[in-house]
């Protein structure tokens, strides 16, 4: 009789999975233990990635076609109705949302207007775009993930969250998305994450160039972005090393963490220690810190001891070595380095003088001239290499 079941289920199965199938809907099974400890399997049916491609490219469409009827109705609406949000919610729940979405744009606005190729993201309907300092969306919000950085003219770009691509700066998606995750590019690669079935040696981790091929093959537990022709990777079942544009390794996979190479140097940690090797692998400053991070405008930032920050040179001289009330200190940019006394940031100068001074709850490190700062209980907004408002 159990048998006669299976026979007479097995078939009624076999339709469901097609019709799943022709709709789009893939399927899977969750595992279960029951009070009595006995294990059962539940059939699950999720959207497949063509039908959430679909999904997102119909989002596109609809978004598109809102924007072109909202701009031929604009003459007939006042500034107040343009911005309010079509969903019926209360005036004051309008309102909040209306004055956050302003303070989101201008703050997109101000980092197009200050960034490289005059870009920003935004996110006005928990979609991605880009826009310029305008505030006029260059590329449309559709993509549910998208990268923080451009690389070579490129960014790697989500619509449905689940595969990865690489869009453009004028929103063409030039590799189409099929990757579980995606870096940006340097020097004329950019590092990937494929999905299992395509992995090999049991890692997931590759590299791919501007046309989207596979040029290092997807065998690495992990990997960094290419810096002065190397990148450090993560070998299976050894430690991290460094190879070269063509995949192969130059730098023995010996080191328990390795960072990327900047002006000559990069920092590894070996025996629980960290310290820098130059681009043939060779230990030039000694594994003695507790942590240490990439060179920069001739500086590295090393943990000395538990609450000890420092900064040395190229020698390993030790150059700056900060007042214990010091914490969160940052790498130099632009000759400025942000650094936290007590609860409040602030800036010093290669000399390890404070010339911004600490007053801001929260800050970046300064870019193109500026870095974005906040004071207590007050909005985001930028200041100069003095300190001055932007």
């Amino acid at each position: 009789m159990k048998n006669n079941k299976i026979y007479f289920e097995l078939p009624i199965l076999l339709v469901i999975l097609v019709c799943f199938y022709s709709c789009g809907i893939s399927t899977s099974t969750v595992g279960t233990y029951d009070q009595y400890g006995r294990y059962s399997t539940t059939l699950v049916a999720t959207p497949s990635y063509e039908a959430r491609q679909r999904k997102g490219n119909l989002e596109a469409t609809e978004w598109l076609a809102e924007q072109k009827r909202r701009n031929e109705n604009e003459s007939n609406l006042n500034e107040k109705e343009r911005s309010l949000p079509d969903s019926i919610v209360s005036p004051k729940e309008q309102l909040r949302i209306l004055e956050r979405t302003k303070k989101h744009m201008k703050k997109a606005r101000d980092n197009a207007s200050h960034s490289e190729n005059g870009l920003s993201r935004a996110r006005p309907n928990r979609k991605w775009g880009f826009i310029d300092s305008a505030g006029k969306f260059i590329i449309p919000p559709i993509y549910k993930e998208a990268g923080y950085e451009w690389g070579d003219g490129m960014l790697p770009v989500s619509i449905d969250g689940h595969k990865w691509g690489y869009i453009d700066v004028k929103g063409n998606m030039v590799i189409q998305p099929r990757f579980k995750w995606a870096n940006l590019f340097s020097e004329d690669l950019a590092m990937v994450r494929v999905f299992r079935a395509y992995s090999y040696s049991r890692g997931y981790y590759g590299y791919i160039d501007k046309e989207g091929n596979m040029v290092i093959p997807p065998k690495y537990h992990y990997g960094l972005p290419f810096t002065q022709g190397l990148a450090a990777v993560d070998v299976p079942h050894e430690n991290w090393g460094y190879i070269n544009t063509k995949g192969t390794i130059v730098i023995p996979a010996k080191f328990s963490k390795a960072r990327r190479f900047y002006e000559g140097l990069a920092p590894v940690k070996l025996n629980d220690k960290w310290g820098f090797i130059n681009m043939e692998g060779t230990m030039v400053i000694p594994p003695k810190y507790v942590d240490s991070f990439s060179f920069s405008n001739g500086l590295a930032l090393v943990k000395i001891s538990k609450e000890k920050w420092g900064y040395i040179n190229v020698k390993g001289k030790m150059i700056i070595i900060l007042p214990a009330q010091f914490s969160l200190p940052r790498s130099f940019k632009e000759g400025l380095a942000r650094v936290r006394l007590k609860d409040k940031f602030g800036y010093i100068n290669i000399n390890g003088e404070i010339v911004i001074k600490a007053i801001y709850s929260s800050a970046l490190d300064f870019k193109n001239g500026r870095a974005e700062v906040r004071l207590p209980g007050g909005n985001l907004f930028f200041i100069n290499k003095n300190g001055e408002r932007l």
